[in-house]
């Protein structure tokens, strides 16, 4: 395995565990296609090309692969039950997200607020973003990139926060700055 990989597996493992324990209601079998899904990460990681996507695009090749388990293993009933549940299902770790980061997205500047709110919470491309925004791809990237970083700073400024040594998030302590899901 990869150091990449190592160090994704570290980040992930569980948070994917439970998404697939959620879906195929067996342990033994969401350890089986939780394995499936790594090997497919250690495969084709090097064919992404947006690393911010990089969460979602392992979700989705989550998502895929216990499709795949179904297609094998259950009946075209299930698999289209399944196929509904998981395309209707938010992740686990980013149900109510949206209301917990809404406030301090409000704190930035409005141009910033724009192109976080169109990318990050409307699923829109840096590229769709340019385009709707009529600049250039490359000042709609340098523009999230503030965005993410003036609100990694808002963050920071609220809540102490404690990592792993992989950049996990293991706790936080809340400063009273009045805003977010605390």
């Amino acid at each position: 395995m990869s150091a990449i990989t190592e160090t994704l597996y570290h980040q992930f493992h569980q948070e994917l565990e439970h998404f697939i324990l959620s879906k195929v209601k067996d342990k033994a079998i969401a350890k089986d296609v939780l394995q499936d899904v790594f090997i497919k990460i250690h495969l084709h990681l090097h064919t992404i090309k947006d690393s911010s996507k990089l969460k979602a695009w392992i979700f989705q090749l989550t998502r895929n692969t216990i499709v795949d388990y179904y297609r094998k293993h259950k009946s075209m009933d299930d698999l289209a039950d399944l196929q509904t549940d998981i395309i209707e299902s938010n992740l686990p770790s980013e149900q109510g997200l949206e209301s917990c980061v809404t406030p301090f997205i409000a704190q930035l500047p409005p141009k910033y607020q724009e192109a976080l709110t169109l990318t990050d919470i409307n699923g829109l491309s840096q590229t769709q973003l340019a385009a709707q925004l009529n600049i250039s791809y490359a000042a709609a990237k340098s523009r999230v990139q503030r965005a993410r970083q003036k609100l990694k700073t808002i963050f920071t400024d609220c809540c102490h926060i404690h990592t792993d040594r992989y950049g996990n998030v293991l706790s936080y302590e809340k400063v009273d700055c009045g805003n977010g899901c605390g």
